[in-house]
């Protein structure tokens, strides 16, 4: 049977992604990193008879500043497994996999993709909740002062 399913189509990043991507470009990951885009209105959605996607990319810091050791994740959605992921790789049905790693001077990136059709629109972000983000900010000034 022939069903068809709507997707997000868009790039995010996640909250600390925000603040780790000038660090990030300085190290020159900046064309590695898809733009930021709106992805929490519905608005940006492409139709689709098989699987919605999502490319995870976990940024890890490791060039030994004040900075280092911090994640930052980056997201691409959409209906094409070669769009979002950039080639095509293996993927699982309804589950996350990690597909390429490489490690540069000063970070290293882990990219997976996911793979959904349970929903409409299943191909959202793992986000950071506010109050974790908020304990975080929190943590961070207590360390600092």
């Amino acid at each position: 049977s022939v069903f068809s399913l709507n997707c997000h189509a868009c790039a995010s990043r996640d909250f600390f992604g925000s603040f780790a991507f000038p660090v990030l470009q300085s190290l020159g990951a900046g064309s590695l990193i898809p733009p930021a885009g709106n992805c929490s209105d519905n608005a940006q959605a492409c139709p689709t008879a098989s699987y919605c996607f999502k490319r995870e990319d976990k940024y890890e810091i490791t060039d030994g500043s004040t900075w280092s050791n911090a994640k930052a994740h980056f997201y691409v959605k959409g209906c094409d497994i070669n769009a979002v992921a950039g080639l095509a790789v293996a993927y699982k049905p309804n589950e996350c996999v990690d597909y390429d790693e490489k490690t540069f001077a000063g970070y290293k990136v882990v990219r997976r993709i996911c793979a959904c059709n349970d929903r409409d629109l299943c191909n959202v972000s793992s986000s950071v909740s506010l109050l974790a983000t908020l304990l975080f900010l929190a943590a961070a000034s207590l360390l600092l002062h």
